[in-house]
């Protein structure tokens, strides 16, 4: 079995539907690739050094997105004001 820390797989382990890397020390900018987790739920890159914007076409199914203090910039995509939570 695959363990990585701050991330959640379905029961099935099929997808990923929770992300947690806040706090990392992270660098660079979110991947365009975020939007293949179609079952994710759950994101967080909060207290990181990232850079760029928030991507298009996150999961219609997220329920929590925190970036605050991630170092992102611009427009929050339209999108994401249709998410289901």
């Amino acid at each position: 079995e695959l363990y990585l820390v701050g991330v959640q797989c379905a029961e099935d382990n099929s997808t990923v539907v929770s992300l947690n890397l806040g706090n990392n020390n992270l660098v660079g900018s979110l991947p365009e690739e975020l939007a293949l987790l179609p079952k994710l739920t759950y994101l967080s890159f909060s207290a990181n050094f990232l850079e760029g914007t928030v991507p298009r076409g996150l999961s219609k199914d997220l329920e929590y997105l925190t970036l605050d203090t991630s170092g992102l910039s611009g427009p929050i995509p339209d999108d994401i004001w249709n998410l289901s939570a």
